[in-house]
């Protein structure tokens, strides 16, 4: 057998009781670019979205009607359908774990989109491939200032081994990036540990990799940090961050590469995209249909 694409369970049907809710309704994207409804409904959206914005007289914090469900753990509620592919909710998830305190109907209403996601694309898998080589690459990228509510980034990493992505990650930063470059150099750095963890784990395994880890990232100044030091003066703050990565290029155990905003698959988990660029770059990380047994 070639290729191997594990899937959610075929027992699973779209008619599906969840949390003593009944889903009818499917769908195959799981974020709107133009409203996205993750985005809170504070008074900043209401300028930003105000296609979603509730007024403060009528905003209900964990309503009776929703005081019940386990808002505060994305993961259980995912878990309720068993999907191998959680790459492609990854960037909902992360958004929505960030109102698990203090949940409102609109961010149960995203609940129930990420659910009917999961249904409606239940003949989905990650294709795994064979005969590729074994070389280990990530892509990493960021969306700087993308939360209107902080103006903080969002960093998002794909690790692939050969043509098969093995880890990914999107993640809100701690700190507001003053700088695009900033916020991509930080993603960078996270990237690089998980290449660091699992490039060790893959040595313990009597994995050999003929070729040192790549990091592809879009932003030309943050790439250029990583091997010159002609910017150190505007990284200071970035400091721990700045010596890791660029140790690791001088001991030839990274590469950091610069490609175009085109080629840069990891939009997909760092900000809500249009229909037909999400299924894109979906099937361009490695979701797709499940082929006939």
């Amino acid at each position: 057998m070639a290729n191997i694409t594990p899937s959610q369970p075929q027992s699973s049907n779209p008619n599906t009781s969840i949390i003593s809710v009944t889903f009818t309704e499917t769908i195959t994207t799981v974020t709107t670019s133009v409203s996205p409804s993750i985005i809170p409904p504070t008074s900043l959206s209401h300028h930003l979205f105000p296609q979603l914005y509730i007024p403060n007289s009528n905003i209900s914090f964990a309503p009776s009607s929703i005081s019940h469900i386990p808002l505060s753990s994305m993961t259980s509620v995912s878990q309720q359908i068993p999907n191998p592919n959680a790459i492609d909710i990854a960037f909902a998830v992360n958004k929505l774990a960030q109102f698990s305190t203090s949940p409102t109907v609109n961010h149960w209403a995203a609940v129930k989109r990420v659910i009917r996601y999961l249904i409606g694309t239940i003949d989905k898998g990650l294709q795994f491939h064979r005969h590729y080589s074994l070389v280990l690459h990530a892509f990493s990228d960021s969306d700087w200032g993308g939360d209107k509510d902080d103006r903080s980034s969002t960093s998002a990493y794909v690790v692939f081994l050969g043509k098969n992505p093995i880890s990914w990650s999107s993640k809100k930063q701690c700190a507001v990036a003053k700088l695009s470059s900033e916020a991509e150099y930080r993603s960078i750095s996270t990237t690089a540990s998980e290449l660091c963890w699992i490039r060790n784990l893959l040595l313990e395994l009597a994995v050999p990799l003929s070729k040192p880890p790549v990091i592809y990232c879009d932003n030309l100044g943050a790439t250029y940090v990583t091997t010159k030091p002609i910017f150190h003066s505007r990284m200071k703050h970035l400091e721990i961050d700045y010596y890791f990565v660029r140790q690791l290029v001088q001991l030839s155990k990274l590469r950091v590469s610069h490609i175009s905003s085109q080629d840069q698959l990891v939009d997909v988990l760092t900000k809500a995209l249009p229909h037909s660029d999400f299924g894109l770059f979906r099937s361009k990380i490695g979701v797709s249909d499940q082929p006939p047994s």
